[in-house]
């Protein structure tokens, strides 16, 4: 499950500890709400970009690794714009990274 960040649509029916079949993590006083989703619920479109340089240490060669987002063209989840995407696009590449 990832946790997201939304603003909510709509009254926020917290007795039941959902929001739109989403599991309701936390409310804001902002009116944005915490929601624990599927990674397969989440729509994102974004580009990472890679650099990879030699090193050594000791001897021993290696190389060093440096991802970053270089652009996010979509991040949503139920047509709500996900106010967290960089981390919700971290989160989906370690997952896919596993």
């Amino acid at each position: 499950m990832i946790t997201i960040i939304v603003d909510a649509g709509h009254e926020v029916d917290v007795d039941s500890g959902e929001y739109m079949g989403a599991t309701l993590d936390h409310i804001y006083d902002c009116g944005h709400i915490a929601l624990l989703v599927e990674e397969d619920e989440i729509d994102a479109d974004y580009r990472i970009t890679v650099d990879c340089w030699p090193d050594e240490a000791h001897g021993i060669p290696f190389a060093h690794r440096s991802m970053e987002i270089a652009m996010v063209r979509r991040c949503v989840w139920n047509r709500h714009r996900i106010l967290n995407a960089e981390d919700v696009i971290w989160e989906i590449e370690e997952h896919r990274n596993l």
